[in-house]
């Protein structure tokens, strides 16, 4: 890196090839001006930031992996200890207006049950869940919806809520749930850049 001043050494973020696909500027300049702006159109909420609402979840491993570790010279298969199975994360969602007014977290653990432990020194308002593999499910998120979303946006009419189309953001009585408070549209998005600024 000595004779290239303008290189440098980077921890990578993993990007899915579907996703680093649709993230170009071509495909978000299509996505706002052929998706977006009519819908915002269709429900007069152009210029009304408070009633555009955005929800993205993401895993966090409850595993740390270091990425290098020091050992004795010659030994061949140096390892490091996982606490738990390797496998175990929890889930957090969040939901922010265009605005940049945040909802309180909404944080799914693997479990049968809620661990009143688990609950303690979170932000004010959090809501927790478990399920069987900490991952979001379709209850988990009409449990968001109704304990969250709902109280949060009151009486505003018409809502926006933008959310990526996981299969449990769009069953039949989350639809159902959304049809009886009037925010009966979805425009589905491809993320990339979770809870980064």
């Amino acid at each position: 890196m000595k004779w290239h001043p303008s290189l440098a050494n980077r921890r990578p973020q993993h990007l899915q090839l579907v996703r680093a696909k649709a993230l170009n500027e071509e495909v978000v300049r299509h996505w706002f001006h052929k998706c977006l702006s009519p819908v915002l159109t269709n429900l007069d909420v152009t210029g009304k930031p408070d009633n555009i609402y955005n929800v993205d979840e993401s895993g966090f491993p409850l595993s740390w992996t270091p990425k290098c570790i020091l050992s004795r010279r010659g030994q061949k298969s140096p390892q490091a200890l996982l606490a738990g199975s390797g496998w175990e994360n929890i889930t957090v969602q969040l939901c922010t207006s265009a605005t940049g007014k945040l909802l309180p977290p909404y944080v799914v653990y693997k479990g049968e049950r809620l661990m009143s432990d688990t609950t303690y020194g979170g932000p004010l308002g959090t809501r927790y869940s478990v399920t069987q593999n900490g991952w979001m499910t379709e209850l988990t998120f009409l449990d968001w919806m109704k304990s969250l979303f709902i109280p949060f946006i009151g009486d505003k009419k018409p809502i926006l809520l933008i959310l990526d189309g996981h299969l449990s953001h769009v069953s039949y009585e989350v639809r159902l749930l959304a049809l009886e408070h009037a925010f009966n549209h979805f425009v589905y998005y491809v993320t990339i850049s979770k809870f980064n600024p």
